[in-house]
C-alpha cells in the first residue's frame, strides 16, 4: 500500500505547531501500517479497532491459494487422547477427554488459521483511505471470526497438554488453578506465534513454552513467599538502633535497603 503522510497538507503552513511532525501514535490512527518480524506481520488499519497478527507464508501470494488452504476436503481431523480420562465430571475432565489434533491436521488449521488473517488484511489494504462499505465490513469480520474459531479449536485441543505440564510443579506456593490460568495464557500466545512452516510440531513448540512458564511462576512464588519470610521474620525498626547499641545507623539503613529491594 502506498504510504501517505498525513502531514501533506501542512507544508504551506507558516505555523511552527502546524510543521511539527505527527508522533506515531497519531501516524498510526491516520493511516495503515505493517510491522514485519521475519514471517510474523502486524497490521493496523484506521478502519478497525484490532490490529490483525498473523504469520506469512509463499502459498497466501498463489493464485489458487483459497482452494489448497480452505476448500479441503474433510477427514479424519482428530484422535482420542492416550490413557484414561478423569472419572470425575467438571470442566477441567471434559477438557482432559476434548480429541486432540493429529499433527497433519494441525498444520492444516494453522494454515487455514493464517490464512483468513492475511485475507482480512488484504481487504483492508484495499480499502485504502477509504471507509469500508458495509459489505466490505462484514466480509473483514467474517475472515477473522473464522479465523478466531480455528484459533479456539486448536487452544481447546491442545488444554490438555497444560493440565499434564502441571505435574511437578503443583505446590502449596503455585496451585494447579493459579498454574492453569498461567497455561492457558501459554497456549494462547503460542497459538498466535506458531510458524508452521519451521517444520517443528505444535505440541512440542508449546511443550517447552509451557514448561518454561511454569518453571519462571514456581520461581516467582518461591521468591515471593521467601522475601515475605524474611521481612517477617527480620523486621527492623527505628527502635532497634536505640535498643541495641551495636547496631550502627548506618548499618540500619543499610538492611533497611537490602529488605526493601528484596520485596520490591
Amino acid at each position: 500500500m502506498e504510504h501517505r503522510s498525513p502531514t501533506t497538507s501542512h507544508q504551506n503552513t507558516t505555523t511552527p505547531e502546524a510543521s511539527e511532525p505527527l508522533s506515531q501514535l497519531e501516524m498510526s490512527s491516520l493511516s495503515a501500517c505493517e510491522e514485519r518480524i521475519n514471517n510474523r506481520l502486524t497490521y493496523r488499519s484506521p478502519h478497525f479497532p484490532e490490529p490483525v497478527r498473523y504469520i506469512d507464508n509463499p502459498v497466501f501470494h498463489q493464485p489458487e491459494a483459497w482452494r489448497t488452504i480452505v476448500d479441503v476436503p474433510a477427514n479424519e481431523v482428530s484422535r482420542s487422547p492416550s490413557g484414561s480420562s478423569p472419572s470425575s465430571g467438571g470442566e477441567l475432565a471434559a477438557l482432559l477427554r476434548h480429541p486432540t489434533l493429529t499433527p497433519e491436521k494441525t498444520t492444516q488449521l494453522f494454515l487455514k488459521m493464517n490464512f483468513l488473517k492475511f485475507r482480512a488484511v488484504e481487504e483492508l489494504k484495499s480499502l485504502g483511505e477509504a471507509p469500508p462499505s458495509s459489505e466490505q465490513l462484514n466480509t473483514i469480520t467474517t475472515l477473522l471470526q473464522a479465523a478466531k474459531e480455528i484459533k479456539d479449536l486448536v487452544v481447546l485441543s491442545n488444554t490438555r497438554f497444560a493440565v499434564m505440564a502441571t505435574r511437578g510443579f503443583v505446590s502449596g506456593r503455585s496451585t494447579r488453578d493459579d498454574l492453569l490460568s498461567i497455561g492457558l495464557e501459554t497456549l494462547m500466545t503460542c497459538t498466535d506465534g506458531f510458524d508452521c512452516s519451521k517444520g517443528f510440531r505444535f505440541s512440542t513448540y508449546v511443550g517447552v513454552a509451557l514448561r518454561g512458564a511454569y518453571t519462571r511462576a514456581v520461581t516467582v512464588a518461591n521468591a515471593r513467599e521467601l522475601a515475605a519470610l524474611t521481612n517477617e521474620e527480620f523486621r527492623l525498626d527505628p527502635t532497634d538502633v536505640r535498643e541495641n547499641p551495636t547496631l550502627s545507623g548506618a548499618n540500619h539503613s543499610y538492611l533497611r535497603e537490602e529488605l526493601s529491594a528484596a520485596l520490591a
